[in-house]
């Protein structure tokens, strides 16, 4: 697990964040074209949570979360608190990030986003648009042994389990494979606003990964938009932010 990047020394801690459910905030480093970006960590508990919450912090619920289960709501108000303390961090107070047709968060004008939630955590990264196309974040406890199951039949091709069988890494093979996963959820995320629509796990295939540099490649295998050609190879970096929680991003 050693080869796998930490950022946590790295981090910006906020040790005073809004919502009594949200109990600490912290940001985590993205690697772009363009430089350092930076992802807004929130930890949350949700038995802290109520639904008045939103009223509160005067965040939008959607009706289709407003008549979900408990966890559904407050996994989607961390989001939105997450999304806040981004947009913040880039000059952007007051407004909020509706949720689209295709449940996708609709950033503002001249911004490209992504949220990710993953039980007591969320995450949220925003950009201006200048130079770039899409930004991807994913958080995923690492997979037991029937999740194993279900992302090997769900998620991975032929080549790929055999890639994995193979990978001379140091990384366990339950992270690898929640990696590869969290990858493909990273770039498919990121792409949306270009593609409009949503593609499934086999359009883009693992190539390699670099476990000290903490990044893996993976390959577009069909063709999705003219600025994502079938060949493109997208670099995803991921890191250990607690023990068993992996975090992906991939940005364009």
């Amino acid at each position: 697990m050693k080869t796998v990047t930490s950022s946590l020394t790295n981090n910006v801690r906020d040790t005073h964040p809004c919502s009594p459910a949200v109990l600490a905030a912290e940001t985590v480093p993205i690697l772009s074209q363009l430089g350092l970006l930076h992802a807004h960590l929130l930890t949350c508990d949700p038995t802290f949570f109520v639904s008045t919450d939103f009223e509160r912090e005067s965040i939008a619920c959607p009706l289709t979360v407003a008549h979900s289960v408990p966890m559904r709501q407050a996994e989607f108000f961390f989001g939105r608190m997450a999304a806040r303390k981004a947009l913040a961090a880039n000059g952007v107070s007051g407004v909020d990030v509706p949720i689209g047709a295709a449940r996708e968060p609709v950033w503002p004008a001249g911004f490209i986003g992504s949220i990710t939630h993953c039980r007591q955590f969320a995450a949220a990264a925003v950009a201006p648009c200048v130079g770039l196309r899409g930004i991807g974040i994913d958080i995923e406890w690492v997979a037991n042994p029937d999740d194993l199951l279900a992302l090997r039949a769900v998620a991975f091709d032929a080549y790929e389990h055999g890639l994995l069988d193979s990978l001379d890494s140091a990384i366990p093979y339950c992270v690898l494979a929640t990696l590869l996963f969290s990858a493909k959820e990273s770039i498919y995320k990121s792409v949306f606003a270009s593609v409009q629509r949503h593609i499934d796990f086999s359009a883009a295939r693992l190539v390699d990964i670099c476990d000290r540099g903490g990044l893996m490649r993976l390959e577009i295998v069909e063709e999705l938009d003219a600025q994502l050609p079938r060949g493109l190879i997208c670099k995803v970096n991921f890191q250990l932010l607690r023990p068993g929680l992996v975090f992906t991003s991939f940005v364009w």
